[in-house]
């Protein structure tokens, strides 16, 4: 007799959308090593191997059935400061698996990662050349680059009080700013390439400093824009070169690390390195 593949049963939206189109199926089903049925359909819970709960919507109701074999994963991309309170009322082993951002989790969902190449992943086709920068395209990206420091924001009013650090750091530097924060804030895709392309550095300031809590700003690394975090230790525990982004607290102050990215931006070869 053959089985029919597990089910992985969707609970709940991806903040209101639908989860399967907008987000599971797109970015990891087809990478998936095993065969796997999906479905939001909730008459379908006691067939399910997996119930799926991206605990920032909506969970109510709650499954009125659960077997001992299902695995309830707990799934969020935010930090703890923005998600303690959700899902409270719950009874403290409800979920039997996360799936979070962070390396102890039991499935790992970074924004991002760094990965190892060799040139037998080429011969593979297992990775394109566009993923590889040469040294003559990385000298033609930094010649290019006229302007120090870049910021996008869209939260004001943050737990890691990013805005009051940024604010002080304007008075030793001029920082381009877009986003709902300030008046300039209709920039698309193609007005961020260029603005990412014309500076040296990003400030990919969290709105909250959690271990590991690494967005999309930080990952505009890879289009070739040095990152300015606020806190070494967030990066800590992940996979990544301690010489390849800036903490703004290695620095005393604000003032401290403006003339530090002055210095940086006026070399070259130390910019590149």
């Amino acid at each position: 007799m053959k089985w029919p593949p597990p089910l992985i049963l969707i609970w709940t939206t991806f903040y209101g959308e639908n989860f399967l189109k907008y987000w599971l199926i797109n970015n990891y089903s087809s990478q998936c090593l095993y065969k796997c049925r999906y479905s939001d359909d909730k008459t379908l819970e006691n067939n399910a191997s997996v119930l799926f709960f991206h605990i920032r919507d909506k969970i109510d109701p709650l499954p009125s059935h659960r077997k001992p074999h299902q695995l309830y994963t707990f799934f969020v991309l935010e930090s703890p400061v923005n998600t303690w309170h959700r899902g409270r009322y719950l009874e403290p082993n409800f979920f039997n698996v996360t799936m979070t951002y962070r390396s102890d989790s039991d499935v790992i969902v970074p924004y991002d990662m760094f990965e190892s190449y060799t040139f037998e992943d080429l011969d593979d086709c297992t990775m394109s050349l566009d993923d590889i920068w040469v040294e003559d395209e990385i000298d033609s990206k930094i010649a290019k680059k006229e302007k120090l420091t870049l910021q996008f924001v869209s939260n004001c009013n943050t737990n890691s009080r990013r805005e009051k650090y940024i604010e002080e750091l304007k008075k030793y530097t001029e920082i381009t700013q877009m986003g709902g924060c300030v008046e300039k804030n209709d920039c698309g895709r193609e007005c961020e390439d260029k603005l990412i392309d014309s500076h040296f550095f990003y400030l990919a300031f969290e709105n909250s400093v959690c271990d590991e809590y690494l967005t999309e700003k930080f990952w505009r690394i890879k289009d070739l824009i040095v990152p300015v975090v606020l806190s070494r230790k967030v990066i800590k525990y992940v996979n990544i070169p301690n010489d390849s982004f800036i903490a703004a607290d290695d620095f005393k102050s604000p003032k401290e690390l403006a003339e530090f990215l002055k210095v940086v931006a006026a070399d070259k070869n130390r910019y590149k390195r």
